[in-house]
């Protein structure tokens, strides 16, 4: 799954992983729905390149807007 040199992609599926307590608690389905959203979603890919590539000075911020947003797209409850 994670055999690519896609470095935004695999940024942002280690830190969901690691935001939503390990691998361990997703299904196989569950993490292959995930890497797949890590590698389309354009705001995760900017965010991570950001933090990657991004001035070390704002290096605190770009790692912040990264969490914030993996929170929003996988750990917040639809409401309704």
């Amino acid at each position: 799954m994670l055999n690519t040199p896609d470095q935004e992609a695999k940024l942002v599926f280690a830190m969901t992983m690691k935001l939503g307590g390990g691998e361990s608690n997703y299904s196989e389905e569950d993490k292959s729905a995930i890497w797949a959203e890590c590698g389309r979603n354009p705001r995760l890919r900017n965010l991570a390149l950001q933090y990657i590539a991004g001035s070390s000075n704002r290096a605190e911020l770009n790692l912040y807007r990264l969490h914030t947003a993996i929170a929003e797209i996988f750990f917040e409850k639809s409401e309704g």
